[in-house]
Formats: C-alpha cells, sequence, structure tokens
C-alpha cells in the first residue's frame, strides 16, 4: 500500500539488457526525447555568449563557433567510442557538456582576452572532462586528434 516506485531506463547495450514487455506494461511509460541539435545548439549557445558579453569581440566570435565544435565532436564521440562491457563508463550525455560549457563560464575576461587563450581554455575543459574517462592510448589518441581538427 501507499508505495510509490519511479525507476528510470536506457536503451540496450553497453551491457544494459532488454526489459520484458510484460514488466513494462505494469507501470506508465513516458519517453523523454532527446533535444534535436538546433535545440541543443541554441541552448549551449544561448549560455555561453551570455558568458562571454563583456570579453573581447575577438573571444565573443570564437565563442559563437566553439558551441558548433562542441556538439559536433559530442556528435563524433558518441558514434566513435560507445560503451561495450569493457568500457562500459564511456557513457557520454549532455552532463559531460554542460561540465565543459561550466568550465568555460567560469572565466574571467581579464584572464583570457585572446581568443587563443579561450581556445586553450575550451581544450583544456574538453580533456578534463572526456580525455580523463578514456583508458586506452589509441582512444585519448582519437580525442587528441579530433579536438586538433
Amino acid at each position: 500500500k501507499n508505495l510509490r516506485w519511479i525507476a528510470a531506463m536506457s536503451p540496450p547495450g553497453g551491457g544494459r539488457n532488454h526489459v520484458d514487455p510484460r514488466f513494462i506494461s505494469l507501470y506508465n511509460t513516458f519517453n523523454v526525447a532527446f533535444p534535436s541539435k538546433q535545440s541543443l545548439h541554441r541552448i549551449y549557445a544561448s549560455i555561453l555568449n551570455e558568458h562571454v558579453k563583456d570579453f573581447h569581440a575577438d573571444v565573443q566570435m570564437a565563442a559563437a563557433k566553439i558551441t558548433e565544435i562542441t556538439l559536433k565532436f559530442y556528435d563524433e564521440l558518441v558514434a566513435a567510442l560507445p560503451a561495450t562491457p569493457s568500457k562500459f563508463h564511456y557513457i557520454f550525455n549532455l552532463r559531460d557538456l554542460s561540465r565543459i560549457y561550466e568550465g568555460l563560464c567560469q572565466s574571467m575576461s581579464e584572464q583570457y582576452s585572446t581568443v587563443t587563450s579561450f581556445v586553450r581554455l575550451f581544450r583544456n575543459e574538453t580533456l578534463r572532462v572526456i580525455h580523463d574517462r578514456l583508458i586506452t592510448a589509441d582512444d585519448k589518441k582519437y580525442v587528441d586528434q579530433q579536438l586538433l581538427q
């Protein structure tokens, strides 16, 4: 009696199994779709553009491009490095993007007055969030090559 149970599931794969449809039929099921690329771009571009509005104009222009680069990098990363039983922690999601942007939003205009310094900050934040999780040299090399492009 008086028991409410809430659960969340990810799609099967990467060590996760299918759930029996008879079991699922006992519960109300809600599906939250992944945001579209346009929505993600608008969300993250708004966050970064608002943060850099007091920065130099060159940094503001670079910030507009960083969102496109970040989303493209994220899509390629998810496709190239899927979770497997030996790499079960290779689950990349929007939380990772948010951590990158959180690091970017901690910057101050006095410290990052040039495009080079701001792009270096972006690279460092990306490596901090993504690269540190990788376990093989090939995966780390892949991420490094993607960031250099």
